[in-house]
């Protein structure tokens, strides 16, 4: 996670994939554990030109193999393909709190060992 993200309290979640048919949707490669978790964390942000800007998921499924999702204003293969290789985040805001003893990767990112 770059530093500006950071700043703007954005967790990287995942990065969008290749185009998935011609309808417009996507692969989602997911950087949470289940993976398929990324699915719950809505409304996603995405990086066009470094800058974080928020989407509308339309639908998203997670098919055993691959997420899949299909992103307002992306209604076919082309324009869907422009958001290809653009990362995922939220606000960890959206992030469940957890146990005293656990922690999130991108709250030790920036401490000094």
């Amino acid at each position: 996670m770059n530093s500006q993200a950071q700043e703007d309290g954005v967790v990287t979640v995942g990065r969008i994939g290749a185009p998935h048919g011609v309808k417009g949707e996507l692969r989602v490669h997911s950087f949470t554990e289940p993976k398929e978790n990324i699915i719950n964390y809505l409304p996603w942000l995405v990086n066009i030109n470094e800058q974080w800007q928020q989407i509308e998921v339309l639908s998203s499924y997670y098919n055993g193999k691959h997420i899949v999702a299909r992103i307002a204003g992306y209604h076919d293969r082309d324009l869907a393909g422009r958001l290809c290789h653009s990362d995922i985040g939220i606000y960890h805001t959206q992030l469940p709190d957890l146990d005293p003893k656990h922690y999130y990767w991108a709250d030790l990112l920036g401490l000094q060992v």
